[in-house]
């Protein structure tokens, strides 16, 4: 009985979902004709047709038809392009760029974010294309690091004047995270500087000494013991910095690191310092205590 109204469910719900489809098809047909010239009509009504095709791609995705939304938000994203509404443009490629990463179809998901930051940058929304570079990016770190990295640094030369610098956090993050996952260290500190440089000039300080406090940790990561010491004096510099909890920290870490006290870093980091660190840098410190009691002799 029971596997018999189950049955009778799931036809009702297939009929409604043909229903659905069909009525998917019509907007699209709706669409379509509001693009065709005729005698009576000279020009597309590229409106209409935006919203005809904006309604069949809901559905579409509803019903998981993954190819045909694809196909229904670009033709609106073309609408809108026409009409000069380039954010609308934008915005849908970016959604299908979405709904392609979230089926785990890369390639395609990158083609579409590449074309959304085409349609906001010449729309003059910057911070949308340089979004959209950074998630294009994360597509890319684990099968084509170099892709990615090319990709990160596109996102940042995008947001690197004035006044779309409070919008550069967020990249550089990435972009310090994937250069440290990468072991590429030198690249890391200059984004570390880059990252402490844009949060002042916001009025950011606390993330700029967050900052600061994260070159520490990858010199020490390193064993380099000059350079978390040229780091320090040069993050003494810097007003925000000096005589604050995180100038503390900064040379209290560097002391125990050079006195190779792996209980007082281990204190030191797992109890303050920690909380002040992005996660990819975190782990690294969290490695220091043992470090400092393996280093090389003469790394003081």
């Amino acid at each position: 009985m029971a596997s018999k109204a189950a049955a009778v469910a799931a036809a009702h719900k297939e009929k409604a979902m043909a229903g659905k489809l069909k009525e998917a098809d019509d907007r699209m047909r709706e669409g379509d004709k509001a693009l065709k010239k005729s005698i009576t009509k000279w020009k597309p009504d590229w409106n209409k047709g935006a919203m005809s095709y904006e309604a069949a791609a809901n559905i579409y995705r509803t019903a998981g038809e993954v190819e045909k939304c694809v196909y229904a938000w670009r033709r609106a994203s073309k609408c809108y392009e026409e009409m000069g509404i380039l954010y609308k443009a934008g915005t849908h490629l970016e959604a299908c760029a979405k709904l392609y990463r979230d089926k785990n179809v890369d390639d395609k998901a990158e083609e579409c974010y590449m074309e959304a930051v085409d349609v906001f940058a010449r729309g003059g929304k910057i911070d949308k294309a340089a979004e959209c570079l950074d998630r294009a990016a994360k597509l890319q770190m684990e099968r084509n690091p170099e892709r990615a990295a090319e990709l990160f640094e596109q996102a940042i030369e995008f947001l690197d004047t004035g006044d779309r610098q409070h919008y550069m956090g967020d990249p550089l993050r990435s972009a310090i995270a994937f250069a440290l996952k990468q072991k590429l260290y030198p690249r890391a500190l200059e984004l570390l500087d880059k990252l402490a440089e844009v949060m002042n000039a916001i009025d950011n300080p606390g993330s700029a000494n967050k900052a600061f406090l994260s070159k520490i940790v990858v010199h020490l990561f390193q064993q380099d013991m000059n350079g978390a010491n040229l780091a320090l004096e040069s993050a003494r510099q810097v007003e925000t910095f000096a005589n604050t909890e995180f100038e503390g920290m900064a040379d209290e870490m560097i002391q125990h690191f050079a006195a190779r006290n792996e209980e007082g870093l281990n204190r030191l980091i797992n109890i303050r310092a920690v909380a002040f660190l992005e996660t990819q840098v975190a782990r690294m410190a969290k490695t220091l205590p043992k470090l400092c009691v393996t280093a090389e002799e003469d790394i003081c």
